[in-house]
């Protein structure tokens, strides 16, 4: 009865009045929702008891002071509840047992996950905010992050990109030295193409970039304050289905930087190309050097009709430039609230590795009523 509820920022739109104005199969209210008379914009917290699985209740996002409550069987289901909405924004867990820590922060989807704390009041670097799937925009690169500032500019090609030593075994590291070997002078001459040599080093020289930034960031959890009591990392996860669209004007690195970023990211690769493609490009992956380079990325022929109706079910797709990415397939991803990636594929791995991931936040409260348990002798 101390709640204190603003005042919403418009009149409800469809969806929220739905959620306030009808019951389905099992639902009651517990707080029935209560609008001011004398203000449309005023309603009080409103609490729905039993919510169905793929109810309408379950899957729409009321924008408003309407909870709905959920049964779950178990931890595991209530995740795959969770998960069904299809919006990933933030989720929160009350659980002291680490093995629930550990099976809920696996595999929920949520952009930013809660342990044991509030859900709201996320701090710039600290706790970095952004969702995944719907509740994501573009790759989903989190306001308050490290990254967020490179969504505003504009990525060249200028000098080399940074690159050092790569040490853990990359799942592009063979492909990588069957490339340098392609290119060493002397080696098998005539193997490659005079065309072709400058592609495949500006490849070879952004496989290498890749590599050394997901070693050194995008394999690493990241904690930039270490407080007392809280831990907040940073993480990155793969995009699951990452396709490489190709078109006429692409160039082999083009294609070559897009396929093996998303390999070296650990994303499920396919190359999607349309009926009839031809080119050098094309005629270079035919080959058996070619073959080589594509080992572990499907290759898909289809239209772009087709390739439009698979919007859904694929994570991100990749074009090589703005204006090679077609009318229609724009149109159904604007319906879709799809992002289509289409930046000009840069050699710096610390850029181009970001199309292919999800940033996630994990905040943990491990502290209980101050009291720092058995990790107090980690601190001075």
């Amino acid at each position: 009865f101390s709640m204190k509820m603003g005042p919403l920022i418009r009149r409800p739109n469809q969806a929220l009045r739905s959620g306030f104005e009808t019951l389905e199969r099992g639902e009651e209210w517990v707080i029935p929702p209560e609008n001011d008379k004398e203000n449309p914009l005023l309603w009080n917290p409103a609490l729905k008891w039993g919510a169905q699985k793929d109810s309408h209740t379950h899957v729409t996002e009321f924008f408003g002071p309407v909870l709905a409550v959920m049964r779950a069987d178990n931890l595991e289901h209530a995740i795959e509840l969770a998960n069904a909405t299809g919006f990933g924004l933030t989720s929160g867990l009350q659980s002291l047992d680490e093995r629930e820590q550990k099976i809920w922060t696996e595999k929920i989807r949520a952009g930013n996950l809660y342990i044991n704390r509030p859900t709201t009041g996320a701090v710039v670097l600290r706790q970095p905010f952004g969702g995944i799937g719907l509740s994501a925009i573009g790759t989903g690169i989190k306001a308050g992050g490290m990254n967020y500032v490179q969504q505003f500019c504009v990525p060249s090609n200028g000098k080399a990109p940074v690159k050092g030593e790569i040490r853990s075994n990359s799942p592009m590291l063979d492909l990588t030295r069957r490339l340098e070997s392609l290119l060493k002078k002397g080696e098998a001459p005539g193997r490659v193409d005079p065309s072709h040599r400058s592609e495949l080093e500006r490849s070879l020289m952004a496989w290498r970039s890749s590599m050394y930034w997901n070693e050194i960031e995008f394999q690493k959890e990241h904690d930039f304050f270490h407080l007392r009591g809280q831990d907040n990392r940073l993480c990155y996860l793969p995009a699951k289905l990452f396709v490489v669209r190709l078109h006429a004007k692409d160039s082999l690195s083009e294609t070559l930087i897009r396929i093996g970023t998303a390999r070296i990211a650990g994303c499920e690769t396919e190359l999607s190309q349309p009926p009839g493609f031809r080119g050098s490009t094309f005629e270079f992956l035919e080959s058996p050097e070619g073959q080589l380079l594509l080992e572990n990325t499907r290759s898909v022929e289809e239209t772009d009709e087709q390739l439009a109706g698979r919007l859904g079910r694929i994570d991100r797709l990749r074009y090589a430039a703005p204006e090679r990415v077609p009318r229609e397939i724009l149109e159904v991803a604007a319906r879709e609230g799809f992002y289509v990636l289409r930046r000009m594929p840069v050699s710096e791995g610390r850029l181009e590795m970001l199309h292919c991931l999800y940033e996630q936040s994990i905040s943990v409260d491990w502290h209980r009523y101050g009291n720092l348990g058995e990790r107090e002798s980690g601190f001075d």
